[in-house]
């Protein structure tokens, strides 16, 4: 998108017409904070919302971070006063002391949690648990000059040695596309082979393996702004749920498809009393890890968590792997009483 200027009013309403690839999602997501723009403002309130000179105050220690990009994280809680933000840095860094260095973290605002603890009791039972989760550190946030409040800091969920550390298909698609600016591709519907709906990215060429990593988030919320998501039914109850490709972003319609089966026939063995304890099952077919997956549901369960199993759910699948692995686990601010309005909360 280039030379685009609009001025919105409180209470205007305004279409975005245009054809097919034209940017009209590209746009929207600029607004909301999912992409960061290249060049130019976005006014929220004459404040400029994606890019600050950041430092950051730490518990024990200061580090000034000069001219990053910062970001709003949308999700549920976006429009709450005080915001959930992404840092990227220009350069690789280890902000917390666990000897994984990168360039992309999160800062959780916990807003919906008064005593902003529960997000660490959470990642804490995990890792006690031995289930995938992030390293986390509270710390208080200025920007601008201005203190902006008491946050965690944590790892992003993303396919990284040291995070989710796995074969990283994203990259092998970025190598097997050399040139191309995968972003301005448009995107399509399609249906799998169990009728299930899917979104792919059109004219991605697939590298010559396309059977993992794949790094899935579970989002009956937003799915619909991301690239790439699939549908698949709960054998149980027939319920729909919403899968984000949060890696690989950009994705084919084979793969997409790969990936919306294999998930679909997890389930179904899920439902079946059919789990991977330990190895694959003998018959070959896709199936839930049954140590990553009975220890997050009952994480899940014990801290009344009523986002899991429908958003902020994180799942993965390795390479030449027939296991899908529950977590890393994330996003507890709404649990342990916080939320009482869930049947089960």
């Amino acid at each position: 998108i280039r030379d685009l200027s609009i001025t919105l009013k409180d209470g205007d309403f305004v279409t975005i017409v245009g054809s097919n690839g034209a940017g009209k999602s590209t746009l929207f997501n600029a607004i909301c904070g999912s992409f960061l723009t290249d060049s130019g403002k976005i006014l929220l309130d004459d404040m400029d919302q994606f890019f600050h000179t950041l430092p950051l105050a730490f518990s024990h220690f200061f580090l000034s971070v000069e001219k990053q990009k910062i970001r709003f994280c949308a999700g549920g809680t976006f429009h709450c006063v005080k915001k959930p933000y992404q840092i990227s840095l220009s350069s690789k860094a280890d902000l917390i002391g666990t000897d994984a260095p990168a360039k992309k973290w999160i800062l959780l605002a916990n807003s919906a949690d008064a005593t902003l603890l529960r997000s660490s009791v959470a990642f804490n039972l995990a890792a006690e648990l031995g289930l995938a989760t992030v390293d986390v550190r509270p710390i208080d946030l200025y920007y601008d000059g201005e203190y902006r409040g008491s946050y965690l800091l944590a790892e992003k969920i993303e396919i990284k040695p040291g995070r989710v550390d796995i074969f990283d298909l994203e990259e092998a698609i970025e190598n097997a596309n050399p040139g191309t600016d995968l972003d301005v591709l448009p995107t399509k519907k399609a249906t799998n082979k169990y009728g299930n709906e899917f979104q792919y990215v059109v004219g991605v060429k697939d590298p010559s393996n396309i059977e993992g990593g794949y790094l899935l988030e579970l989002d009956n919320g937003y799915y619909a702004a991301e690239k790439c998501w699939f549908t698949a039914i709960w054998p149980g109850d027939g319920a729909v749920a919403h899968f984000v490709l949060k890696s690989p972003e950009y994705a084919s319609k084979n793969a997409v498809a790969y990936i919306s089966e294999a998930i679909q026939e997890a389930l179904d063995n899920l439902y079946a009393d059919k789990l991977a304890d330990g190895s694959a099952l003998s018959d070959g077919s896709f199936a839930f890890d049954l140590d990553s997956f009975a220890k997050m549901y009952l994480l899940e369960e014990f801290l009344k968590n009523n986002d899991t199993y429908t958003s902020s759910t994180y799942f993965y699948l390795d390479k030449d792997s027939k296991v899908v692995q529950s977590g890393p686990v994330w996003d507890f601010d709404a649990g342990m009483g916080t939320r009482i309005d869930a049947h089960d909360s």
